[in-house]
């Protein structure tokens, strides 16, 4: 597998078989790049608008070189990401590839929420401004079988 390059639309597999769709925004160095996350689960390969990104979250490219997460295309970026000038002026620091996973699944109530020893940790990696996702559920809403 070969390294995400910026705008890049990638899948990232969830715990129900399906997938969640990413765009990379910026690649750095020392293996780094940063992520556009949204609600979508389909295969569209079109870029992402600025309303549709929940968490813009840097991370290790280490998935897209194991193949764990899958480039399907590419398409330009939302206007604002342009205007970024370094990975290290995000908001959300860096974080590991399967809390990214974790993140993305509980976005689609496939984890809990608050399943994090900090319950409110998934709020924090949520863009300013973006609501907790309405398909989201705490611990309590999962079965305990």
């Amino acid at each position: 597998m070969s390294a995400p390059e910026e705008a890049d639309i990638f899948t990232i597999p969830l715990l129900d078989g399906g997938h969640a769709i990413g765009q990379v925004s910026r690649v750095e160095p020392g293996n780094e790049v940063c992520l556009l996350l949204s609600l979508r689960r389909d295969d569209r390969v079109a870029g992402l608008a600025a309303s549709e990104v929940i968490a813009e979250i840097p991370t290790d490219a280490d998935p897209f070189m194991k193949g764990e997460w899958t480039v399907i295309g590419y398409d330009g970026l939302p206007d604002y990401v342009r205007t970024r000038s370094r990975l290290l002026s995000l908001p959300t620091p860096k974080q590991e590839p399967a809390v990214i996973e974790a993140f993305l699944n509980a976005v689609h109530g496939l984890y809990p929420w608050d399943g994090f020893p900090d319950a409110s940790f998934f709020d924090k990696l949520l863009k300013d401004g973006v609501a907790r996702p309405p398909g989201s559920r705490m611990k309590s809403q999962f079965s305990a079988g």
